[in-house]
């Protein structure tokens, strides 16, 4: 089959399965099959297609079928401009959070040694990328990425390595600034912060069985909603904000990821544990997705 033909099977294949990025995920497919970039693939649009290359692709159009996300089967995904390892020990990111990273940035601009934590930090793509951004602005920060989930944090792990010193030689060395931790939620952490950022598993338990297939039968039911006797979405929000005026600094801040439904309750907790300056803010969807505060308790 030539090139075209192959792009036009996989993206009819994909849209009869009724997936509505169908054109968009069989485009990247025949990318990562023929380890072609899309300009070149461009120039030979009508030539025919090495027979391991259309074997290959049509083996990853017969997992996307069937609702395996395209970021697992491709090994990465992009987040704030920065390539992600992922698989399916951790979240696929998405675009809502880097909007929770963004306004992290915005609460520490300009202060020129940060220490901040990143809780339930999956794949790392929040404090990884929040430690970049402030790297590239001549900011100094000290990372801590906690997980309860070791397969997790060994994909942040690689993470923080490939991005944060791409030129590190001996898989021993200590990465700079940025420290790994198996930690349930506080239970392994001994230091305070300026800030701690966090997108726990906020999804209602009840809720599961009506997720998309990509992520209901995929994507870490651990991230997801974290413990079964998760019926309001907010057993995590609790656990952290109960315990965080422990690890803050004076005037230390919080940047959470929230349900769309769950302001008001955070907003709640945030208040009955000496929190200020709160905001809860929407996406670029116009949902509640973010919720920042003051620590200003002792």
């Amino acid at each position: 089959m030539k090139y075209y033909e192959l792009l036009n099977y996989g993206k009819e294949l994909l849209e009869r399965g009724g997936i509505e990025t169908g054109e968009y995920d069989a485009r990247e497919l025949l990318i990562f099959a023929s380890k072609k970039p899309l300009e070149e693939l461009l120039m030979i649009y009508r030539e025919d297609a090495p027979e391991e290359i259309a074997s290959l692709y049509k083996k990853y159009l017969d997992q996307r079928s069937r609702r395996y996300p395209l970021q697992y089967i491709m090994g990465y995904s992009y987040f704030y401009g920065y390539r992600f390892l992922v698989d399916e020990a951790v979240l696929v990111p998405r675009p809502e959070t880097e909007e929770v990273v963004h306004e992290a940035l915005k609460m520490t601009e300009n202060v020129e040694s940060v220490k901040a934590l990143d809780l339930c930090t999956g794949s790392g793509c929040m404090g990884i990328t929040f430690y970049l951004e402030r790297k590239s602005a001549g900011l100094k920060t000290h990372l801590t990425l906690a997980d309860i989930s070791k397969d997790a944090l060994g994909i942040a792990e690689n993470n923080a390595i490939n991005l944060a010193c791409p030129d590190m030689k001996d898989p021993d060395k200590k990465i700079e600034d940025i420290l790994i931790k198996e930690s349930d939620i506080f239970s392994n952490i001994d230091e305070t912060y300026d800030i701690i950022i966090s997108n726990p598993p906020y999804i209602k338990s009840g809720d599961i069985n009506g997720l998309m297939p990509e992520v209901r039968e995929y994507e870490p039911r651990l991230a997801l909603d974290g413990t079964p006797d998760n019926s309001d979405g907010l057993t995590f929000y609790r656990k952290i904000i109960n315990e965080a005026g422990r690890f803050l600094n004076e005037n230390g801040k919080i940047c959470f990821e929230i349900g769309h439904d769950e302001g008001e309750a955070v907003r709640r907790l945030l208040v009955d544990n000496s929190f200020t300056d709160i905001k809860v803010m929407k996406d670029i969807n116009g949902r509640d997705r973010i919720v920042t505060a003051v620590f200003n308790g002792e």
